[in-house]
């Protein structure tokens, strides 16, 4: 038997290998080039969202700063903004025109009301320009527990035969004169009593404005949540009677809360010139 010998086979030569690393990097570089972004496949349209409170209370008023411009000489046209939570789902909030190249806007947002605390709400922002480019952001604030709604006391409505402020407005929040006043303004007002030197304790209301007496309502911790879950399941009414000092009355307008009504004082002296119901009122924003 003759000795045995073992065959390899043969080495490439040295360039030959190159050769052939060579042609796999420029094929690979070829791909990338062909699949990368070009300058003219960039964003047509630059969108930039600040927000001034992520962990605001409902209630709350925020802002956010939109700063959109483009890149190809095209103009902005608009901004739309929507919103979306687990209770609400998504919504369609604004859509701010434009007709610029670059477009600055102050978004003012008023936080909801929610019946779960720390609440996640995404706000989406999409920026549309005239050569159909669009950028989306999104903010994603979270919602803490609801505050106790602010209390503006020391409303006085009088007897109608006073002369006297004998309606009130929740519009404007202002006492108003029936009498000289549009009845579209006048939501809650006192009407003549049977006697012009007898107070009519009663509240109407010449506009949508309803009334619900809720006694067993907690006026000093009350919510834009309290209220409005108090105000829906509740029987409503064009007017409100027998009035007395402490009587707590939901109000709304239609099926929606506008707000909450403490009777502080009722006043029916003798004559008429300082009959009046005081009352403070805290409202839904």
């Amino acid at each position: 038997m003759g000795p045995h010998t073992t065959r390899f086979p043969p080495v490439e030569p040295k360039a030959n290998t190159m050769k052939r690393i060579t042609t796999i990097l420029l094929s690979i570089l070829a791909m990338l080039t062909v699949s990368g972004c070009s300058e003219d496949d960039a964003d047509k349209v630059i969108l930039l969202v600040d927000c001034s409170d992520y962990e605001p209370e409902s209630g709350q008023t925020i802002y956010f700063d939109i700063n959109t411009f483009t890149t190809d000489g095209a103009r902005i046209t608009n901004v739309d903004i929507e919103s979306f939570d687990s209770e609400n789902s998504s919504r369609f909030l604004v859509s701010i025109p434009a007709d610029t190249e670059e477009f600055q806007y102050r978004y003012e947002y008023v936080v909801p009301a929610f019946h779960s605390n720390n609440m996640g709400v995404e706000l989406t922002f999409t920026s549309h320009s005239s050569s159909d480019g669009i950028q989306t952001v999104t903010r994603k604030i979270n919602v803490s527990a609801e505050r106790v709604l602010a209390e503006l006391t020391g409303i006085d409505i009088h007897s109608p035969a006073s002369g006297l402020p004998d309606g009130f407005s929740l519009t404007t929040m202002q006492p108003l004169l029936t009498g000289t006043s549009d009845e579209s303004e006048i939501d809650i007002y006192i009407p003549a009593g049977q006697d012009q030197n007898e107070l009519a304790r009663i509240f109407r209301t010449m506009t949508d404005v309803r009334f619900s007496r809720a006694n067993n309502f907690n006026y000093a911790s009350a919510t834009a949540g309290s209220v409005s879950d108090a105000y829906t399941s509740s029987t409503v009414y064009n007017y409100v009677g027998n009035l007395e000092t402490g009587d707590i009355i939901l109000v709304g307008r239609g099926s929606e809360a506008v707000g909450v009504i403490k009777v502080a004082g009722i006043y029916d002296n003798a004559g008429s010139d300082e009959d009046r119901i005081s009352f403070n009122i805290k409202v839904v924003e």
